[in-house]
């Protein structure tokens, strides 16, 4: 649920937002030109892109290229709301920030790494300048054209220095979509929580696309087959875990316990906790 929502503009686009909200959150992120910075200042999410997965926590953040996102807000014992901010980078708006002189480390050049995000651990540089745009959010008449390029070229310049992550690499390659291999991307999230149109989301695909390229692909339709690998999957953990049942269910790609318990059953003819107590002793 959204509690507060601000956002900064320049030429009609949105650059800087800042969001407070109640997990969980799912949110799809459809990137087609342009690049984005994820900051949590509270909370905790699962990021999926491409065959890459990441968890991002209070005070990290994510630098993700042009493609298709889906960010997962988790819920913990934190009872606070969470917190993001998110600074959004486009071609035209780079070019009007360094007014038509881009430095070259942002030309486009032969990526090194194939990577649609790459993820930043808690840095207090970082941190700093995250701090002072929360000064502008609460002071939005301060936010001008002046002001906005000054801290674009200022986060930039910041993100340049953080080579230790190859964000280097990533700054050369913002635009750059990266080319993805279906089957690639199922093996990567088969066993995460993620519907037919979130997977079809992450590959550029519409669902009905999704679904025949699956098909000739697998000979099966997606859901049964994705049904089948992670029933299998639960299987194999019930026969050597201890496990809690729900923690396995989870951990297989299921989001409800109840339905994940009528389809074990079905499939194996006794219940997930049969199976496991009978497979163990």
């Amino acid at each position: 649920m959204i509690l507060d929502y601000q956002k900064i503009e320049i030429l009609q686009k949105t650059v800087f937002e800042r969001v407070r909200f109640k997990p969980p959150l799912k949110a799809t992120e459809i990137m087609e030109n342009e690049a984005c910075l994820i900051y949590a200042l509270n909370g905790s999410s699962n990021l999926f892109g491409g065959s890459y997965t990441a968890s991002l926590y209070t005070d990290e953040s994510v630098l993700m290229k042009c493609g298709n996102f889906i960010n997962s807000w988790k819920v913990t014992e934190n009872p606070d709301p969470y917190e993001a901010i998110a600074i959004h980078f486009y071609p035209d708006v780079i070019q009007l920030v360094f007014e038509n002189n881009i430095p070259d480390y942002l030309q486009n050049q032969a990526s090194k790494d194939h990577k649609v995000f790459q993820k930043i651990a808690k840095n207090d540089i970082l941190k700093s300048y995250i701090t002072s745009l929360l000064m502008y959010f609460e002071n939005p008449a301060l936010f001008n054209t002046d002001v906005i390029k000054l801290k674009m070229r200022e986060l930039i310049a910041l993100l340049y220095q953080l080579d230790s992550h190859g964000i280097r690499d990533m700054l050369s390659d913002l635009f750059n979509p990266h080319q993805l291999e279906f089957k690639q991307v199922i093996a990567a999230h088969i066993f995460h929580d993620l519907s037919l149109e979130e997977y079809a989301s992450l590959l550029h695909l519409s669902l009905s696309s999704f679904k025949r390229k699956f098909k000739e692909i697998y000979g099966n339709s997606p859901g049964q087959y994705i049904q089948n690998k992670r029933l299998e999957k639960a299987a194999q953990l019930l026969s050597t875990s201890t496990s809690r049942i729900s923690d396995i269910c989870y951990d297989c790609g299921f989001g409800d316990i109840s339905n994940f318990s009528k389809a074990f059953s079905k499939k194996y003819g006794i219940s997930p906790s049969e199976y496991q107590k009978d497979r163990l002793n």
